[in-house]
Order: structure tokens, then C-alpha cells, then sequence
């Protein structure tokens, strides 16, 4: 967790399903009256990624696959679980996406880490947001490296 700003999830994808019932009800109910949410993407680079994960020890592996979580281990310089987890998101909690760059695979299908070695990987920051919160000046989030992700 990077002090008060929420906690830090890396993941492999990104689901709307994320989005709890609960979270969504307290970000529309806004001084009484519905107020629209924003789910903001940051492309980051794979360098970046790693200095995130490695500045902050609080940060939560949902990465569900044993040879994904391997490879990002490899590539980011950190020990990957994992951890079929469920992510709810809070206001200020963020997600890391290692978001593998591959067509559907078949159902069932596991790729090998073999596999998954020559595939290239895009990394994203994901945060959710009511408008009211981007109304009070809330435009990006510090790392604990001091960079600030936002608009």
C-alpha cells in the first residue's frame, strides 16, 4: 500500500468485474445525486513497472498462473505469487496490468513459460475514479518512487 493512497494490485488482465457493486455505489452517490465514474489507463513501461514493484513491498500478486507469474518474476525483478485472488477495487486502489499480448487462447489451453517468453507484454496503470474526486484536483497518483500517473 503506497500510504494513503490505496493498495497496489498486479495483475495479467483487466475485467470490469473489478468494479465492486459497493465501490460503484459509493462513487455515484456523491453529495446526493448520481455523479459519473472514470476508469483511467496509463501505459507505462516495463522499466517503470519493475521501480513501482520494487520501491513498494506492499503490493498484491493476483497474477492466477503459475508460468505467467515466473515470467513477470524474471522481467520485473520480483517475486511473483500466485494468487487466484479476486480484485475488488476501492476508491485509490490501483491495479499494475501485465497485459500479455496474445489472441484468446483456446479454453483450457495453458501457455507453457516457454511460450510465454516470446510473447510481448504491454504494462498499464489502472485507477478508478467518481468525477467529483477529479472535480477536487485529484489527477494522478504518486508513486513511491515520487512519479505522479495521471492526466
Amino acid at each position: 500500500m503506497w500510504g494513503e493512497e490505496g493498495f497496489v494490485y498486479l495483475v495479467n488482465a483487466f475485467s470490469l468485474s473489478m468494479l465492486s457493486d459497493i465501490t460503484i455505489a459509493q462513487h455515484h452517490l456523491v453529495r446526493g445525486y448520481e455523479t459519473p465514474s472514470t476508469v483511467q489507463f496509463f501505459r507505462i513501461t516495463e522499466e517503470r513497472a519493475r521501480r513501482y514493484l520494487l520501491d513498494d513491498p506492499w503490493w498484491v500478486s493476483a497474477v492466477g498462473h503459475e508460468s505467467t507469474a515466473e515470467i513477470l518474476s524474471q522481467r520485473l525483478g520480483v517475486h511473483v505469487a500466485v494468487d487466484r485472488r479476486s480484485v475488488q477495487l476501492n476508491s485509490r486502489d490501483q491495479i499494475l496490468v501485465a497485459q500479455l499480448q496474445t489472441p484468446r487462447l483456446p479454453e483450457g489451453e495453458i501457455l507453457s513459460a516457454e511460450a510465454i517468453r516470446a510473447i510481448p507484454i504491454t504494462y498499464w496503470f489502472v485507477r478508478y475514479a467518481n468525477s467529483a474526486e477529479l472535480d477536487n484536483g485529484l489527477t494522478g497518483y504518486y508513486s513511491p518512487t515520487g512519479d505522479v500517473l495521471g492526466m
